[in-house]
């Protein structure tokens, strides 16, 4: 049976793949102005998988046999994009994405998906009636979801044949897997507490997004930016690659961290965190290789971030409650789900340090 998980930056290529060829059954009922529509631009798909917004489903190889890419569009969870590759077809795979896309929207506190689609073409309307989504008209439409419409009316979509549609996004109740209605214990009456995964989650994906917003604003010169005399950044080392300033006892007074520094400092921390969460020798602090400064750092980080997403996402109740020992010793009895906690403290203190370090930099800067 396939997985899904989020997509990699590699395979965007692939996933274009998949949208081109789950295009082929349109051709044979004579829409072959659809069939032959380009896929997604890669700039869309790359914005939607840093953004932690696009799924894969993968064949037992790890490799993508179908994809989901997700939006915003008037405070509702939006699928802008389900493909599944024609020789996977009829196997569940896109309504399991669906409710990879609903779990998502289930987290974030929105309260449904939405979608548009043809009304009458088998594998669209029909299909997402059956996987819970119903028709929006009239006034239900909200402005973006009419925007979008009018948008694929200027491509040459039949508008008489393009809708809208709806799936209410329910709370699911801890442990249970089951939908609780508005978040309430039907039996007591009181508010039902999230599963610590989704919390973890939840957590992780605002902290990520304050990072998002820093990663795709940073300069190549803002790296090795000092802003005073006494930093500790990255150095050239002799073997050509970089090198951190580096005390086993902090020194006083405190050194200020470059942009340089901090994003290793990430990278370092993190890489340790994923071997433990996923049961692999750890590394050592000198086997960790900054890319340098600029776009190589930032895909690095990115890269960092879709590892522990994956594994952060299969993680069970009892994974969660397994014993941890980083970044604490082994036997401080704190488990897993403390340790995924930590890297969401830390990766928001280190952001936000970074997040400071380039303001400071560019009000600096004359203009």
């Amino acid at each position: 049976m396939e997985r899904s998980r989020n997509a990699r930056a590699g395979e965007l290529t692939e996933v274009q793949r998949i949208e081109v060829a789950s295009g082929a059954p349109f051709r044979e009922i004579g829409m072959t102005l659809v069939a032959d529509m380009p896929p997604l631009p890669v700039e869309a798909l790359a914005a939607g998988q840093r953004a932690g917004r696009l799924w894969v489903a993968t064949d037992p190889a790890d490799r993508p046999i179908a994809f989901v890419l997700a939006d915003l569009v008037d405070g509702a969870a939006h699928v802008q994009q389900l493909s599944v590759d024609p020789a996977y077809a009829r196997r569940g795979i896109g309504r399991r994405l669906l409710d990879r896309v609903a779990e998502w929207a289930s987290s974030q506190g929105l309260p449904a998906l939405t979608l548009t689609t043809f009304r009458s073409v088998p594998w669209n309307g029909p299909y997402y009636v059956r996987c819970g989504f119903r028709e929006l008209s009239g006034t239900e439409l909200t402005a973006g979801l009419i925007e979008l419409l009018a948008a694929e009316a200027a491509l040459g979509l039949d508008p008489a044949e393009r809708i809208a549609m709806r799936r209410p996004v329910p709370r699911t109740g801890a442990g249970s897997g089951q939908p609780v209605d508005r978040g309430r214990d039907p039996c007591h009456d009181r508010a039902v507490p999230a599963p610590v995964n989704t919390l973890l989650r939840r957590q992780f994906d605002l902290t990520w997004a304050l990072a998002e917003y820093h990663l795709d604003r940073l300069e190549p010169a803002d790296f090795l930016w000092e802003p005073g005399r006494l930093c500790w950044t990255m150095r050239p080392g002799p073997d050509g690659g970089w090198r951190p300033d580096w005390a086993d006892t902090e020194p006083d007074p405190v050194p200020v961290p470059t942009i340089a520094w901090l994003t290793w400092h990430i990278g370092w921390w993190w890489s340790v965190a994923a071997d433990h969460v996923r049961r692999r020798p750890a590394r050592e602090r000198d086997d960790i290789r900054w890319p340098g400064p600029g776009d190589d750092t930032v895909v690095w980080l990115r890269e960092l971030r879709t590892e522990w997403t994956d594994a952060l996402d299969g993680l069970t109740a009892d994974d969660l409650d397994r014993p941890a020992a980083y970044p604490w010793p082994a036997d401080a009895g704190l488990t897993v789900a403390d340790l995924a906690a930590w890297v969401n403290a830390e990766l928001m203190k280190n952001v936000a340090e970074i997040g400071q370090l380039r303001l400071l930099r560019a009000a600096g800067r004359p203009t």
